[in-house]
């Protein structure tokens, strides 16, 4: 859900390197603040103040160190496009929100037609974070998914 094989741009990496730079000088605070628009949809930071509250504060909440090392792990990871065709055979359902401003729908597309077989599925609503923003639609998907993996498994309707 909401992620991407390419590696970052340039540009991508400059932003990491900025964002970095922002955690070390103002902490978890800094980057909740500058990050929160880009994890939401419009529609949810206009709409669910208690949802947006609640995403504020796991974000503030993240140590510096942590911060940094998920920064810099995603601004140096390699470029995994061409290791998508690796996972034909094995279902994947792929899941974006529509409105996702980090790991766009093109960037889900990348991965659905990378790998023989996936499906994509894009949840209009949500920003990067699908399953809070959109939690039955995602529910439904993964759960309507596994049951067409295994059409007589007993899973319980949600």
């Amino acid at each position: 859900m909401d992620t991407r094989a390419e590696a970052d741009s340039p540009e991508g990496k400059r932003a990491r390197d900025a964002a970095m730079a922002q955690a070390r000088e103002g902490g978890a605070e800094a980057i909740a603040d500058a990050m929160l628009p880009k994890m939401l949809s419009p529609g949810t930071l206009r709409e669910n103040p208690a949802l947006v509250e609640q995403v504020r504060k796991m974000m503030a909440s993240m140590e510096v160190a942590g911060i940094l090392g998920a920064l810099g792990a995603m601004r140096d990871r390699p470029d995994s496009t061409p290791l998508l065709k690796e996972l034909s055979g094995i279902p994947t359902l792929v899941v974006v929100g529509a409105e996702d401003q980090l790991t766009t729908p093109d960037s889900a597309k990348i991965i659905a037609d990378g790998i023989p077989g996936a499906r994509l599925a894009i949840v209009s609503g949500a920003g990067h974070l699908t399953p809070l923003e959109r939690a039955p639609e995602a529910t439904a998907l993964v759960v309507e998914f596994l049951r067409s993996l295994s059409p007589e498994a007993s899973l319980a309707q949600p």
